[in-house]
């Protein structure tokens, strides 16, 4: 079985190499970037929590639990978090509070196309379907990341999933991924959407087993405030 934990910690290793080699990115600000291109890890959807204490301080947190209550509602307003609304939100809202990211609405939402809906539709009708994806990008985010005032470009481009050898396999994909914040709670998320497909296909294919995530990640990066989780590796 695979382990999350360890092909997380063999990533940050590389992250390691790559600052001890000084072997940086530097962003719009300035600042330092460590990043992987077109980096990608086959993970189990049936361990969404990841582990990471004992070396980098990291692990999910408990967060995770309320964003999905958050992506559920399908609401775009950041005021609508369970709890106190995390600085990230806050720090790329729109004057009126809202943002583009809130994944529920981008997959479940009939004003997005259900896109959930019809990829499940697509497996249902054809085991060996090539057709059943979530997509959670748009070609109007080249101007919709910065409506009124907002800066939330979208940061998963689309979920594919598969039937093959009769497992459920999801290729999930990103065009940026934060290493820290971002992945811990996009990977609670694909793991939550991969179950609740997996649950449903049962319906349809009761011999149906659990397969793989594989992450595809075109940026994969650690920002320079938390290059001193590296220290420990």
């Amino acid at each position: 079985m695979m382990n999350n934990n360890k092909i997380l910690l063999d990533v940050f290793k590389k992250f390691k190499e790559k600052y001890d080699n000084n072997e940086f990115v530097i962003n719009s600000d300035n600042s330092k970037m460590l990043e992987l291109i077109n980096h990608t890890m086959e993970l189990n959807p049936s361990i969404p929590y990841v582990d990471l204490s004992e070396t980098i301080g990291r692990k999910t947190s408990e967060y995770v639990n309320r964003e999905l209550e958050w992506y559920l509602s399908q609401s775009l307003n950041i005021n609508d978090i369970p709890g106190k609304v995390p600085k990230i939100w806050k720090s790329i809202c729109s004057t009126n509070n809202e943002i583009n990211s809130n994944y529920g609405y981008l997959i479940f939402s009939e004003k997005n196309f259900n896109q959930y809906l019809n990829c499940k539709k697509q497996l249902e009708a054809d085991k060996n379907t090539r057709r059943a994806i979530m997509i959670y990008n748009r070609p109007s985010i080249q101007v919709d990341y910065k409506k009124d005032g907002m800066n939330d470009f979208i940061c998963t481009l689309a979920n594919q999933f598969f039937i093959r050898n009769n497992k459920l396999i999801s290729i999930y994909s990103m065009r940026s991924n934060d290493a820290i914040f971002g992945f811990f709670n996009d990977f609670y998320w694909a793991c939550f959407v991969y179950d609740l497909l997996y649950k449903e296909l049962l319906n349809i294919y009761p011999e149906l087993q659990y397969g793989s995530i594989f992450w595809n990640a075109n940026s994969f990066h650690l920002y320079e405030r938390h290059f001193k989780l590296l220290k420990n590796i």
